[in-house]
């Protein structure tokens, strides 16, 4: 057998099928097939759809990766510590993965190694996971400690309690009604590991959040070569208990722990479950109070300093005035479910400010830009909920000052001025002054903001007039 490494490449190359190449690579000594690992890519087959005339691509399938994992197990246990501890902690994490998926399970003691020798804590600790006796694993995690509210339990990532001097325990509404927030949000360094990982869970296991891609952020990273940069995190069926609200504070306050940021095109959706709203007209009000005070829900929706995402348009447009421009009537329907099938079909899967899920048996509100700060999301939930409730109210009567409330919201179909309708929009759905504070403050700032991004970008256009006609 030939000893130089080029000399067996260009021999392994003589077999025709990937298959017999890597049967030929593992039948090798040991070093040598370390020494492959190193050139594998070279005597790897590649479908031809993966090269362009004159050069290949930097894109391997994932029978590549197989292949070349079917190697890494076939090595010793030092020759494997040698050429994992060589690669990506990505890279490490994908064979781990790899192994547990073909009903295989990597030894305790190359797991060890993998720890001790990575620098990036969350990996430590995902690696841990793997772990198969459950008393080392527990050693082991106990001996990290807690590091940016991170541990992991079997694969499955549990988030440590926050603490803060300024918390709300609990939301003010009814309790039968649900909801459940949807993070969007970005980080270049953990967002794959995330979603991977696929599951977060609280501490005492009360909350299950799930990781997935965004599209929205997806497509914007494609413009900055990141695409793997994107996550959205998903709570729950919740309720206004204090350990719900605590949940909201446990994943914000981890996900700000491993630096995850918000972007423009990172939307704060909330649904909030169906079953609150039992009536075509309470639905009606529901979608005509927030149509017609788009322009004030579009500034008090988001936190001070916060003005709406320019991708709002495209992807939270008006329900009210598509169902006005469709001419659509809720007196003729008695029964719920047949207006919101209705609904569902005028909306035809699009993204509306309102959105009546096809897949989930909620209305989601899609309007607010997401945040990582777990006051803002409870604000926008008690916001979305009281609204809910007021529009339920309005039919049944049970609502607090109940005629005033009527005469608020007549008086608020015919408002045109902006500053009016909030106040009137605030007066209709808060007794608390605290609470109207909350949101009129949140009005002040944005609109002022509003007119200073609008006069700023004035002055950029004449700016730019002004230098073309130089030019010209």
């Amino acid at each position: 057998m030939p000893n130089n490494i080029n000399e067996i490449l260009e021999q392994i190359k003589l077999f025709l099928t990937n298959d017999e190449r890597i049967a030929e690579i593992i039948k090798l000594p040991d070093n040598l097939k370390v020494q492959i690992l190193y050139h594998f890519e070279d005597i790897y087959i590649k479908p031809m759809s993966n090269f362009f005339p004159g050069r290949s691509v930097t894109f391997n399938p994932p029978q590549y990766y197989d292949s070349l994992y079917s190697i890494i197990r076939s090595l010793p246990e030092k020759q494997k510590i040698e050429f994992l501890s060589s690669q990506t902690d990505l890279f490490k994490l994908n064979y781990l993965n790899d192994c547990e998926k073909g009903g295989q399970t990597e030894e305790d003691s190359v797991i060890l190694n993998l720890i001790k020798k990575t620098t990036d804590f969350p990996y430590k600790i995902v690696f841990a996971s793997k772990l198969k006796d459950d008393n080392l694993k527990n050693k082991v995690l106990k001996e990290l400690g807690v590091h940016a509210s991170l541990i992991y339990y079997t694969n499955e990532l549990q988030v440590k309690p926050t603490s803060s001097s300024i918390k709300y325990p609990s939301i003010g509404l009814p309790k039968e009604m649900t909801f459940g927030p949807e993070i969007e949000c970005y980080s270049r360094d953990y967002a794959t590991v995330l979603r991977d990982l696929k599951e977060l869970y609280t501490l005492d296991f009360s909350g299950k959040w799930l990781c997935k891609r965004d599209v929205t952020i997806s497509e914007k990273a494609k413009e900055i070569n990141d695409i793997h940069s994107d996550l959205e995190v998903v709570s729950g069926v919740l309720s206004d208990t204090e350990q719900n609200v605590q949940q909201i504070y446990d994943i914000c306050g981890f996900l700000n722990d491993l630096g995850f940021q918000i972007n423009e095109h990172c939307g704060g959706h909330i649904h909030i479950g169906r079953n609150y709203i039992e009536t075509p007209k309470q639905l009606w009000n529901l979608i005509e109070i927030y149509g017609i005070c788009t322009d004030v829900m579009n500034l008090i929706i988001n936190e001070p300093g916060s003005l709406p995402r320019d991708s709002m348009e495209l992807n939270a447009k008006s329900t009210y005035k598509l169902l006005r421009s469709k001419k659509f009537n809720f007196n003729n329907y008695t029964d719920i479910n047949e207006c919101i099938s209705e609904i569902q079909r005028l909306q035809n899967g699009k993204s509306y400010d309102i959105n009546i899920s096809t897949s989930h048996p909620t209305y989601e509100f899609r309007s607010a830009n997401s945040t990582l700060n777990p006051n803002a999301w409870i604000e926008n939930i008690k916001l979305l909920g009281t609204l809910m409730v007021v529009a339920k109210g309005l039919e049944t009567g049970d609502l607090e000052n109940f005629e005033q409330k009527k005469e608020l919201f007549l008086k608020l179909k015919s408002e045109k001025d902006i500053r009016k309708k909030c106040e009137l929009l605030l007066n209709l759905l808060f007794y608390n002054e605290n609470d109207r504070k909350i949101y009129q403050e949140r009005f002040d700032q944005n609109y002022a903001l509003q007119f200073k991004m609008q006069d700023l970008k004035e002055l950029c256009n004449d700016r730019t007039n002004e230098s073309e006609g130089r030019n010209g």
